[in-house]
């Protein structure tokens, strides 16, 4: 007979043999965010070290780049010269060239991938966290496809020769998934857009960081937002997180700064008790894999029945009054009163918020805000920090909005296709929005039939 329960002892593994540690990452992966201060990443970089790595693994290497200089030197010296002032200029050439592009000032997109990490092995950390997170998501899935559209701008030249025999040599990325994807609909237009961005490679090479962003800020703050909504969580419908143009003058009452950074803010405060929840949650009698959030559940005993759910919420409480009250003095058992699955998940969340230290909390939430200040924190004076996208943040997603190039997309169409791909705007950006590609030359007037504005292509 089946069992919907708790499992007592795997729980252990979570909160430890005796005492109660408030850990995470035992059988649910929430966030890329580290609770400790010098692992977090600061993006002194941007985000370009996480991306390379992802195009790293993307051409089945290592997640990892680091430079052989000895077979640097034995490329020099096997180098045919006719005077030695010709070997020396070449060799300052060739440690120049290398350096420019392992700090990120590339020109062909081969170039890409030979941005390493962060020299700070702890700051790297941060760094890894994120491209774990962001493979998961957006690459996994789809490796062959991305494979294929990354094969057609590929194109060698001696320097990315040299720069690929120079690598040290380390083994192929080959690990299991960490991270779940949350949104299919995300993956999904995402691939697609990869694809319009790579028919202008250029274009391509110059703002493939500003895309990976997008959608690394698109599912964190969705994912944030959803999982606060226990088991009302939308996978198909986004939540409109307001940004602002960070050109663009700012007020109180826009739905900007009501709906923006302080939004996010408020969501983010106490989310270190969800990872910490969805782990215990985890440990249970009757899933097969990790990674459950509470709209899994929710689905789940659907399925199941009133009865398997109502099992299940027993025995959270019954968990509640037999190990996490006896090992925490503070703790008030909560009688079980047939409560809803929902009401079972809140009641266990206020619990542990109240349990984790406020260093903890500030610690986490710092590593978030350091991404959003990195990426989109505009300053808004007396109104704090806002949420803000830069013109070429915007201009990257509007072009793959509007597709190859000879494409166009009518005006009132635009604002539909960037909420697809997590950009928001209130009506007083859209303006801006308008302004600024009416300044750029990218705005056709009007239609044939004189009814309607649209958007040339920028690709």
């Amino acid at each position: 007979m089946n069992t919907f329960e708790l499992n007592f002892d795997a729980i252990k593994k979570v909160i430890g043999e005796t005492g109660y540690s408030l850990n995470r990452r035992k059988n649910t992966y929430v966030t890329p965010f580290p609770t400790r201060n010098p692992e977090r990443a600061n993006f002194e970089a941007g985000f370009s070290p996480v991306m390379a790595a992802v195009l790293r693994v993307i051409g089945n290497e290592s997640k990892y780049y680091e430079r052989n200089d000895q077979a640097v030197e034995e490329i020099i010296e096997n180098g045919k010269f006719d005077q030695e002032p010709s070997k020396a200029a070449f060799a300052n050439y060739l440690k120049n060239e290398m350096k420019e592009i392992e700090n990120g000032n590339v020109y062909k997109f081969e170039q890409l991938k030979y941005i390493p990490f962060t020299e700070t092995s702890k700051e790297a950390k941060g760094e890894l966290m994120y491209f774990h997170f962001f493979y998961d998501l957006f690459i996994r899935q789809n490796i062959e496809e991305i494979q294929e559209i990354f094969s057609a701008v590929e194109s060698q030249d001696l320097l990315s020769t040299i720069m690929n025999l120079t690598m040290v040599e380390q083994a192929n990325f080959d690990e299991p998934a960490q991270y779940k994807q949350l949104f299919p609909f995300m993956q999904k237009q995402f691939v697609e857009d990869l694809r319009v961005l790579a028919t202008n490679p250029t274009f391509l090479i110059t703002n493939l960081e500003e895309f990976f962003v997008q959608y690394c800020y698109f599912a964190l703050t969705q994912m944030i937002v959803q999982t606060n909504r226990y088991t009302k969580f939308n996978a198909e419908k986004p939540f409109p997180v307001v940004l602002f143009l960070n050109t663009e003058s700012t007020q109180k009452w826009r739905d900007g700064y009501r709906y923006g950074y302080k939004l996010l803010k408020e969501e983010f405060r106490y989310f270190y008790a969800h990872e910490h929840v969805l782990n215990i949650l985890g440990a249970n009698t009757f899933a097969d894999n990790g990674n459950w959030f509470y709209h899994d559940y929710a689905t789940f005993f659907k399925e199941q029945g009133p009865e398997a759910e109502q099992q299940f919420v027993q025995s959270i409480y019954q968990w509640i009054e037999e190990v996490m009250a006896v090992r925490i003095d503070d703790v008030t058992p909560i009688p079980y009163k047939h409560q809803t699955l929902e009401e079972a998940f809140r009641d266990l969340v206020e619990l542990v918020r109240l349990q984790v230290k406020d260093e903890v909390y500030s610690r986490y939430t710092k590593a978030f805000d350091m991404f959003l200040r990195r990426f989109y924190r505009k300053n808004g004076g007396s109104l704090g920090s806002l949420l803000a996208v830069s013109p070429k943040q915007l201009l990257t997603m509007i072009a793959v909005c509007v597709g190859p190039k000879n494409s166009r997309l009518e005006l009132n169409y635009l604002w539909a296709e960037l909420e697809k791909r997590g950009v928001f705007l209130d009506d007083q950006t859209k303006e801006e929005v308008v302004h600024l590609l009416d300044q750029l030359n990218y705005l056709d007037k009007k239609s044939d039939s004189g009814d309607a504005q649209y958007v040339k292509a920028i690709l």
